[in-house]
């Protein structure tokens, strides 16, 4: 009984097939994460910058409590790329809150609010900041 074999050219295009195959998947899923690295730290650096530039304002407008302004620089924080909900929050309550809550699929940024009087540090509350990854996540997907 004569075995069936594969010529050296069956062989070879076969092994040359699966080879590219296997680097597209690898090259593809290597782009995915670094894209997906590289959007979260965007987003990370948008948030360090509120930080840097926005909170010490927001915390002065909260110490005098001009209701207006605060919303005024809420809303400003929504203008940004990557920021889709902010809330200022004390002990009890919500003092201002815009956006939509989000629950999965976010980055969450909770810095205190604090104010410094004499050489005494007030807690005001915190200011919550959040962004939305499901658009970043559904390139995976």
């Amino acid at each position: 009984m004569k075995g069936r074999y594969l010529s050296i050219n069956k062989k070879l295009l076969f092994a040359v097939t699966i080879i590219s195959i296997i680097l597209a998947l690898t090259t593809t899923s290597y782009n995915l994460h670094h894209r997906l690295a590289l959007d979260i730290n965007h987003i990370n650096n948008t948030l360090s910058n509120i930080k840097v530039s926005q909170l010490s304002s927001i915390t002065s407008s909260l110490w005098v409590e001009d209701r207006a302004l605060l919303q005024s620089q809420i809303e400003g924080l929504l203008t940004l790329p990557g920021v889709d909900y902010a809330n200022i929050w004390n002990d009890k309550e919500s003092i201002i809150e815009r956006g939509l809550r989000l629950d999965d699929n976010a980055i969450t940024q909770i810095w205190p609010l604090e104010y410094q009087l004499s050489g005494k540090i007030y807690v005001l509350g915190n200011l919550i900041i959040q962004s939305d990854l499901t658009s970043t996540l559904s390139l995976i997907n």
